[in-house]
């Protein structure tokens, strides 16, 4: 087995545990830290090969290599525990494995490894979907924890998942992943029957973010392959929807509460008055942040009702105020680099399949983006979201040298 060959089958098994994660399969007693430390482990021995057979990463890691660096020194400020040591190797392991797309070695590869990809996780998500539904129409619900599954938390549906916002990310992805499966070609009656039931997961589950999400995606996706012409008024349709928010911006959300009967007093949940906390907090912290394990206990000090507004568990609500407060600014800017570097990455039409599996990692980005601003599940290295973002994003970033286009395009000589 080749170390490519390696890499692609680790990748697979991250997919695999960080779907899991996702359901109460991830809160089993101690399945959490056996298969983080598996991930570890196996993944560190993975890069131990790659320096003994003295294979080279691209240029391109040097990159990755600086931003490693600046996270151990900005974990070794704050007093480092086991938490620190976990999210610093794993994340590190998102970067050079998970993101490099060299290992897929032709476009053949590339386009067999992700309908792979695409496919487990998809028939997991559904299977739980599924199981969840019958159960909750069967009226058998249990508490596993101190969380209750198989129920509607506010109206909101859970079924097999932690809670309505991890049921709504996951079912954006499934219907996303759904589609660009269809986009390259794959398409059977089962993967459609795997598409309406994550779309109505989504849509009982009543998230917000993650329904808006999707809103984003199928946009990207269509706006990205208009002529020129026509992209100059799509993008002018988001300059308006963005100076709407801006003016009318209560009113707005306001009225997609009472579409999705979350009417309340505060139709944000509580987390503009998380965001508020955050604020104030970065104005102490905005250097060198409050350090990942630290975050909780800093945040709690300052203020003890964030633990009933959603902080346990939730965080912020807004990944990119959250990784400045607790990591800094100088991070933060690394990630709005990076996301800035792979949006801007320039696509060729040069195959038509290949051509419309990249403008959808890139709209799925687009998405991340969106979601962003209202999660924080990129601050968690074993998440989902989280493993195809670095995926989608070294896919992506292969298009920016000759040899990485020549994975993209080149078909195998076999």
């Amino acid at each position: 087995m080749s170390i490519y060959s390696l890499e692609r089958n680790y990748t697979y098994c991250f997919i695999v545990i960080t779907t899991l994660f996702t359901s109460v399969v991830g809160q089993l007693p101690g399945f959490s830290f056996f298969f983080n430390t598996v991930l570890l482990l196996v993944g560190l021995f993975i890069l131990f090969l790659k320096v003994w057979k003295q294979y080279s990463y691209p240029g391109s890691n040097v990159s990755v290599l600086l931003f490693a660096f600046l996270l151990f020194s900005v974990l070794c400020i704050h007093q480092i525990v086991f938490t620190d040591i976990k999210f610093f190797f794993l994340t590190c392991l998102q970067f050079f494995i998970l993101g490099s797309g060299y290992k897929y070695l032709n476009r053949d590869v590339l386009l067999n490894t992700l309908q792979s990809y695409f496919k487990v996780f998809v028939y997991w998500i559904s299977f739980f979907s599924l199981a969840g539904l019958f159960l909750y129409f069967a009226g058998i619900g249990f508490t596993y924890g101190e969380l209750e599954y198989i129920r509607f938390s506010d109206g909101a549906f859970v079924g097999l998942y932690l809670n309505p916002n991890t049921v709504g990310y996951v079912s954006l992805m499934a219907v996303a992943f759904i589609w660009l499966l269809r986009a390259t070609g794959y398409s059977n009656r089962i993967l459609w029957f795997c598409f309406f039931i994550n779309l109505l997961a989504l849509l009982l589950c009543k998230s917000r973010a993650s329904f808006g999400a999707l809103g984003i995606f199928f946009f990207f996706y269509v706006a990205l392959q208009l002529k020129p012409k026509y992209k100059f008024w799509a993008f002018a349709l988001i300059l308006l929807v963005v100076v709407l928010l801006i003016l009318y911006g209560d009113t707005l959300i306001g009225w997609v509460s009472l579409i999705f009967n979350k009417a309340q007093d505060n139709a944000l949940n509580g987390r503009d008055l998380l965001w508020l906390e955050g604020v104030a907090a970065l104005q102490d912290y905005y250097l060198w942040g409050t350090g990942y394990s630290n975050f909780n206990s800093v945040m709690l000090a300052r203020n003890p009702n964030l633990e009933y507004i959603g902080l346990i568990g939730g965080g912020l609500h807004n990944f990119y105020l959250q990784t400045a407060v607790m990591l800094g600014i100088v991070v933060l800017l690394f990630y709005i680099g990076l996301l800035t570097v792979v949006l801007r990455v320039k696509l060729r039409k040069a195959d038509k399949s290949m051509y419309r599996l990249l403008i959808g990692m890139k709209s799925f980005i687009w998405a991340v983006v969106f979601l962003a601003f209202f999660e924080v599940h990129m601050m968690y290295a074993a998440n989902v979201l989280n493993t195809f973002f670095w995926i989608f994003t070294g896919i992506l970033l292969l298009t920016k040298s000759k040899h990485g286009e020549s994975i993209i395009y080149h078909h195998s000589l076999l």
